[in-house]
């Protein structure tokens, strides 16, 4: 049901995630490195440009992605995490806070209502992002 498009937006995501990972990791190990090891803090500086480089190329290729594209990746995003807090509540587990402070669904049945109004999103995403013409949906592999 999703655009080829959708897969490719979201491995870019899960890269971008674990790029910040490392560049945070090689951050906090520089950092007690200090001046210790020339050696391992120059493998490590590499290492860290190297990943930086690897960002920013990430990042390039992701704001070439169509404004609809990114509408349907954060409908995506919402159901997951509603089914998967829906599943919590069925267990009897707590469900972490909205983000921004709201109050959302605390019931199987109210997220059983919030998971069709996201899909009706999402539907909605994908009728849109395939109306849009070749050209305007961020793909072409010479688009820099």
């Amino acid at each position: 049901m999703l655009p080829e498009e959708f897969s490719q937006l979201r491995e870019m995501m899960d890269l971008h995630r674990e790029l910040k990972g490392q560049m945070t990791s090689n951050k906090e190990k520089l950092a007690s490195l200090g001046e210790q090891d020339n050696e391992m803090t120059s493998l490590l500086r590499q290492q860290s440009s190297h990943v930086v480089n690897m960002m920013k190329n990430v990042l390039d290729q992701m704001e070439s992605y169509p404004e609809g594209l990114w509408a349907l990746y954060g409908a995506m995003e919402a159901y997951e995490k509603c089914f998967s807090n829906m599943d919590k509540v069925k267990n009897g587990e707590e469900i972490s806070p909205v983000e921004g402070g709201g109050l959302g669904p605390t019931t199987v049945e109210e997220h059983r209502e919030a998971l069709l109004d996201i899909y009706s999103h999402i539907l909605a995403s994908v009728q849109g992002f395939l109306a849009l013409p070749a050209h305007k949906k961020g793909m072409s592999p010479n688009k820099k």
